[in-house]
């Protein structure tokens, strides 16, 4: 190992180089951006962001198809925002409310369990 190697690798361990992927904060007391949280992938557009957002859909969509009557599509709307409905009622009472603490401005997970791991898969926020 030649000595400018040495000296390039004493460098970048001084300066922390591990990390230089790492969105940082710009300031000291500027809090540290959010993390990313599990996507969707291609289907990210249609993720909700709260339980309330995936209730709202879920009764829009209900009353289109009752709207529609007898028409093919009816029953198959009515059910799919009925069970939507039901899905954010349960998330509503059953899962805690997954939002990022901060302390000192730096990102801390309080609840690890999974029901907080199932509700940051489901919502945005």
């Amino acid at each position: 190992m030649s000595e400018l190697e040495r000296d390039l690798r004493e460098a970048l361990e001084r300066a922390q180089a591990d990390d230089l992927g790492v969105p940082r904060a710009r300031h000291y007391r500027e809090p540290e951006p959010l993390p990313d949280g599990p996507s969707w992938g291609p289907l990210s557009f249609v993720q909700p962001a709260t339980p309330w957002h995936l209730l709202g859909v879920g009764a829009l969509i209900f009353v289109i198809g009752r709207l529609l009557g007898r028409a093919a599509l009816a029953e198959p709307l009515v059910l799919l925002g009925g069970l939507l409905a039901a899905i954010a009622i349960l998330s509503l009472l059953f899962l805690p409310r997954a939002r990022p603490k901060r302390w000192r401005g730096r990102l801390i997970t309080l609840d690890e369990s999974w029901r907080a791991q199932l509700y940051r898969r489901i919502y945005k926020r």
